[in-house]
């Protein structure tokens, strides 16, 4: 059922996985909504499994470690691959460590490159052994939100993509 690890280090993570932002529930839409149910929108890929896993508040904060818990239960629970559509711009050996020991057990990880407009990089998308995700439109220009550079593997369609949201 997945596991919320927003407050992990202070005692109240728990079984809640409500998504409060709307976020994952986009993302979870785009990858696996229910196809030709004639209801809303159909996803990429037909009858996946998608375990939700909550590490950051409603406006999208969080923290390195409990960002490592999260990719290390997803990897315990039979991840095959990991989507990340998160960062941060500091560098943490906690959160790479976490990252190698996913990639140790064969698990896929893909990344946002980041929504900065600069060519900063961000974590965990440019730790070595992760599918860093940049933004384009549909014209192939780089959206204007999208981080940049070569330590940047693809760029692909992010700009309005209609899928789920809470509720």
């Amino acid at each position: 059922n997945g596991y919320n690890f927003l407050g992990y280090n202070q005692g109240l993570a728990s079984s809640n996985v409500s998504d409060k932002n709307g976020h994952g529930t986009h993302i979870a839409g785009i990858i696996g909504a229910v196809t030709n149910n004639k209801i809303g929108i159909s996803g990429i890929v037909n009858k996946v499994e998608i375990l939700p896993i909550k590490f950051l508040d409603r406006n999208g904060r969080g923290n390195q470690s409990e960002a490592a818990k999260a990719i290390i239960y997803a990897t315990d629970m039979g991840a095959k691959i990991i989507n990340c559509s998160w960062g941060f711009t500091k560098y943490s050996n906690i959160l790479r460590e976490a990252i190698e020991y996913a990639h140790s057990k064969k698990v896929i990880i893909i990344a946002s490159a980041g929504n900065g407009n600069s060519n900063v990089k961000e974590y965990p998308a440019s730790f070595k052994n992760v599918i860093n995700i940049g933004s384009h439109n549909k014209n192939n220009i780089k959206s204007t939100f999208s981080n940049y550079g070569e330590h940047i593997d693809f760029m692909m369609i992010g700009e309005n993509i209609i899928s789920s949201t809470p509720n």
